[in-house]
């Protein structure tokens, strides 16, 4: 398991969940865990450019699902109160939303940590895919990823994805929230290779992109450019992993994904796993429903 909210979906436990939420008693938990973090976000999201921003990005949003998810979400930075918390569902990144896998799917998991997206990609995908391309940094991560599978259309890449090829400072481990920076800082001490997913052969024929990467996701979007325009895949960002994530990424996707539909979703309890999607229409579940 993952985390608490799929223990509480595997074993039914919302009635004693909802009384957690609902008390108080996870709001000044999370209060007390979070203060200075709340601080920031409250300045943040109040200046009046970030909010014309916001109203920006939930007028372009598809679905009214979406505009009250991401409201939600960051109102739940600001105030950590449960009753704030948005709806949040499992799997990520295989939502209704995004159709049908493609018989010949080439996907990108950029951040594939020890292989739990794989787990939920086999089942949406039934097992008939072309390619799965696999980023993770962390080399125990992919040896312990690689020791579990045995096909050859999975290729795992001992490198993390930025918008060029180099080296950047990794603050290596096992553990999830492992991340890369430009500059030596304390916990950032390993050199680990990034790529871009432009320069990789294996990438080329990409239909389905997802990036779950510690903050690195709008550098790892400008990197993949080249494939986003030529071969027009799906897109599963993470973007809660910083204040300004949470609008530039939508921002850069409008600006970059034309004829595409965008939604948002949360698949956590705490303030985290907030995702956004971008599909082409000729890949959405509507157009997929209109076909049929």
């Amino acid at each position: 398991m993952r985390n608490i909210g799929q223990l509480v979906e595997k074993y039914n436990l919302y009635f004693f969940y909802k009384i957690f939420c609902y008390s108080g008693l996870e709001g000044i938990w999370y209060r007390a865990l979070y203060r200075k973090n709340m601080k920031d976000d409250i300045l943040f999201y109040s200046n009046l450019a970030n909010e014309k921003r916001i109203a920006t990005i939930v007028d372009k949003l598809s679905d009214e699902e979406s505009k009250i998810t991401y409201m939600k979400a960051i109102k739940f930075k600001q105030r950590r109160k449960g009753i704030d918390r948005p709806h949040f569902t499992y799997p990520a990144y295989f939502i209704p939303e995004i159709g049908e896998c493609l018989e010949r799917e080439v996907f990108i998991d950029g951040g594939g940590y020890i292989g739990d997206t794989y787990e939920d990609f086999c089942k949406w995908s039934k097992g008939i895919f072309g390619k799965y391309v696999f980023f993770e940094p962390s080399i125990r991560n992919c040896d312990l990823f690689r020791s579990q599978i045995s096909d050859e259309r999975i290729i795992i890449e001992n490198k993390g994805l930025w918008k060029e090829k180099r080296y950047l400072y990794f603050s290596g481990g096992i553990s999830q929230g492992e991340r890369v920076e430009e500059n030596v800082d304390e916990g950032f001490t390993e050199q680990v290779e990034v790529v871009s997913i432009d320069q990789i052969d294996e990438c080329k024929e990409a239909t389905f992109i997802k990036m779950d990467i510690e903050g690195a996701e709008l550098e790892a979007l400008r990197g993949a450019i080249d494939t986003i325009e030529r071969n027009r895949p799906r897109l599963a960002i993470c973007i809660y992993h910083s204040n300004e994530d949470m609008l530039c990424i939508p921002e850069w996707c409008f600006e970059h994904c034309k004829d595409y539909l965008f939604y948002i979703r949360h698949h956590h309890y705490l303030p985290c796993d907030t995702v956004f999607y971008a599909v082409p229409v000729e890949k959405s579940m509507l157009s997929y429903k209109m076909e049929k």
